[in-house]
């Protein structure tokens, strides 16, 4: 499970708590949640907000650096920073059915930098084929979008991950 979070929840003190809340009230184990920070809020919080992930993901939660490449990437940030994944922006995505060069390069490059940090990478928006076909291509490592479900209330979820099957070509793992 995946939750977006916000500068404001990482300026509360309390982030911690509530995620611990959160997770017993679930019955979940710690490494199935998954908190998602844009990397241009991870940037602004920079300071203040080591802390909070360190006591967060002291329990097993895991963090993924959400957009990628879309803001003023710091380097930096993926040291210092308990990071188990990068996001990689939709906008890079969308250029792949047009066959941009300038996307695809720049997604080889966050993949091969990703998998020498010894991190994957997941694809935001893929919404046809052929983008799939070039991420994997491309080696990413997994995947989201239109293409292997629309949103969806919460109540129907179970019945899609129930029938839910991987096909031949699609991302190991698309989450």
């Amino acid at each position: 499970m995946s939750v977006n979070l916000s500068g404001r929840q990482l300026d509360d003190p309390a982030l911690a708590d509530q995620v611990r809340r959160a997770i017993d009230a679930a019955g979940l184990p710690p490494a199935a949640l998954k908190l998602e920070i844009t990397e241009s809020t991870l940037i602004a919080e920079i300071e203040g907000s080591q802390d909070v992930f360190a006591q967060v993901c002291d329990g097993g939660v895991g963090l993924h650096l959400d957009d990628f490449g879309t803001g003023y990437s710091s380097l930096s940030a993926l040291h210092r920073f308990p990071v188990e994944a990068l996001k990689i922006d939709r906008s890079f995505v969308a250029d792949l059915a047009r066959d941009a060069a300038g996307s695809k390069a720049i997604i080889r490059s966050t993949v091969a930098m990703a998998h020498s940090l010894g991190l994957p990478v997941i694809a935001e928006g893929i919404e046809d084929p052929r983008q799939l076909r070039r991420l994997v291509e491309l080696g990413c490592d997994f995947g989201q979008g239109h293409l292997f479900a629309p949103a969806l209330p919460a109540a129907e979820l179970g019945a899609l991950l129930k029938s839910w099957r991987p096909t031949q070509g699609t991302l190991p793992g698309a989450a």
